[in-house]
């Protein structure tokens, strides 16, 4: 794929993920300077569609980007952030205020603020237990007006045992969106299988559940954050 190109379904996807309606070669041409015309971005969008990274929802939409253009974007667009100061600061007083509580209780507190700073939700297991946060986050997101969607991840919450058991454990973060999200394919989860006793391998695992439109760079922070503190 040409630079120019892939410049753009990186703005297509970034508006998207902002915004969650179609984007139009109007608003990129409007918002970006991009030194084309907006003749040449209609045309390149028409290619991108071509090339199964983005759709046209409705005849008279502009367009979003399937499962094949969030891989892409995942692959070769996210950066690694950090989170915000003033974020660092919330959850480091969380896991202070709260140090003496027994360790699953102090990591759902964590999970809460968590579910708070993504306005997601967030999943924690512990071995044999597991725990879903903020349920009403992803309820909440406008992907959640399809009631058949709704109705699918509440059946998929009450095998939520099951569905932790099937993760593969790894102990780098991993990212699943699409068909590989065993939630749903409309959904997106970023997560990490954190150890708490050095060489030993657990199915603990502390995630962030969102619609596939999820802002990917952010979550990833806060995962990454979240494990070192959990670790400290």
């Amino acid at each position: 794929m040409i630079q120019r190109k892939i410049s753009l379904l990186n703005k297509i996807i970034k508006e998207y993920i902002r915004t969650a309606q179609p984007i139009s070669s109007k608003l990129l041409a409007d918002k970006y300077n991009l030194e084309i015309s907006p003749a040449t971005i209609r045309h390149e969008m028409l290619e991108l569609e071509k090339e199964g990274y983005i759709f046209q929802p409705h005849t008279s939409a502009g367009r979003i980007p399937t499962e094949k253009g969030y891989h892409f974007y995942i692959k070769n667009f996210l950066k690694d952030k950090e989170i915000k100061e003033r974020d660092k600061n919330f959850l480091n007083e969380i896991k202070k205020k709260y140090q003496f509580l027994e360790t699953e209780n102090l990591i759902k507190k964590i999970g809460k603020a968590i579910a708070d700073l993504s306005e997601e939700t967030v999943i924690i297991s512990f071995n044999s237990q597991i725990y879903c946060i903020g349920l009403s986050n992803l309820f909440n997101q406008p992907e959640f007006i399809e009631h058949k969607l709704i109705y699918d991840i509440s059946l998929a919450i009450d095998c939520l045992d099951k569905i932790v058991e099937n993760f593969l454990i790894s102990k780098e973060i991993q990212i699943l969106i699409g068909k590989e999200n065993p939630f749903n394919e409309k959904c997106g989860i970023v997560m990490i299988n954190y150890n708490q006793k050095r060489g030993k391998t657990n199915n603990n695992i502390f995630a962030i559940l969102g619609p596939i439109r999820m802002n990917y760079e952010k979550n990833l922070a806060l995962i990454k954050f979240v494990s070192a503190l959990i670790k400290k």
